[in-house]
């Protein structure tokens, strides 16, 4: 599995991704642990959401984690 790390300040603008997942504007996220819409830290703490990506893609379905921390977004 491909991780990786993005650096927020690389991001114009910034992002706060909890805000991005749960604001009804984007679909498909699920937050992994069942805390959606509760605010347990700036951004979401550091809580893991989730997809999947269709076919398209790769060939087969994939699942995407990602999460906020304070220098950037992970990803899995």
């Amino acid at each position: 599995m491909e991780t990786g790390m993005i650096d927020l300040d690389s991001l114009a603008g910034g992002i706060d991704l909890q805000a991005t997942l749960e604001s009804g504007q984007s679909f498909c996220w699920h937050r992994e642990d069942g805390r959606t819409y509760e605010r347990s830290a700036v951004s979401g703490g550091s809580a893991w959401y989730t997809t999947v990506l269709p076919r398209e893609f790769s060939g087969e379905h994939e699942v995407v984690r990602v999460r906020q921390t304070d220098g950037g977004l992970e990803w899995q």
